[in-house]
């Protein structure tokens, strides 16, 4: 993690450098520096990067998921639903009925003990420990090709969230999980570096939240409106008709509307504390 946040510091000193000294108002990918591509390069070469993003999926939410390979990480809950089909009696072990949720609860509670818990930790750890030393090589960038294509992506369908319907989703290996990491954390910087400031959407640590938190702070501080302060008066119609006399029909409908002239109230000094 420190050699990551030395690349980001690295990466963001040239490139305001690159950009005073060129004097140019925003960098693309048209005149990106060479020095830079070079770096970028070591970086995603390097044998330490690859380790840090074999951990960065595994603590991703969606390491237990396998692909169409059907290698994934593995939890103490996957050894213990294995050990559970197989001690099932045999009437229940193959007949729907008990091979349920709630009947699989119960019978989780019999069988299962604290003692077995530990080991199922213990098993998943190891398999974890050797599927790494296993995507170590698969994962190192320099042993990969120019013709390089990547796996197939396992489409599946889930539901919608509070809608009627299903929607696709895309499940990559564990092998592109962890080049793709490689190539987001080399280019993170770049990126972050050369969008826009105003933009929130799919960056790190931005979200809708922080949108809708830096727009509510802008028109909270905006300058009120400079008007006369009046009171608060019920004004007849006939009484406003009698001291002034209108020239157009069409005042008369817009002051027909206006019974009433309020005092300006001030905006509320409340704030949201944005998160970026």
């Amino acid at each position: 993690h420190v050699k990551v946040d030395h690349y980001n510091v690295l990466v963001s000193k040239w490139m305001s450098y690159y950009k005073e000294k060129r004097n140019l108002l925003r960098i693309e990918h048209n005149n990106h520096p060479v020095f830079l591509s070079r770096l970028q390069n070591i970086f995603i070469e390097s044998f330490s990067i690859a380790i840090y993003a074999i951990e960065h999926v595994r603590k991703s939410p969606g390491c237990f998921t396998p692909g169409l390979d059907n290698v994934c990480f593995k939890n103490s809950k996957y050894f213990e639903d294995q050990y559970l089909l197989k001690n099932l009696p045999k009437k229940k072990r193959n007949n729907l009925r008990y091979r349920s949720l709630e009947n699989l609860q119960i019978q989780r509670m019999k069988i299962i003990t604290e003692t077995l818990k530990k080991q199922f930790q213990i098993d998943a750890e190891n398999y974890n420990i050797k599927l790494r030393s296993r995507l170590i090589p698969k994962v190192c960038v320099k042993t990969l090709r120019k013709n390089y294509q990547g796996d197939t992506v396992k489409r599946i369908w889930i539901p919608k969230d509070f809608k009627v319907g299903l929607r696709p989703i895309g499940i990559l290996t564990v092998r592109e999980r962890i080049l793709q990491t490689i190539v987001l954390l080399s280019s993170n910087p770049i990126i972050e570096f050369t969008s826009d400031s105003l933009s929130f959407g799919f960056r790190e640590k931005r979200s809708a939240v922080g949108c809708i938190a830096y727009l509510f702070n802008k028109l909270s501080t905006t300058r009120t409106l400079k008007r006369k302060q009046t009171t608060a008066t019920r004004i007849g119609l006939k009484e406003y008709l009698d001291k002034k006399t209108l020239k157009n029909p069409k005042e008369l409908i817009l002051k027909q509307q206006t019974f009433l002239l309020s005092k300006p109230r001030p905006m509320r000094k409340r704030r949201y504390h944005s998160i970026f």
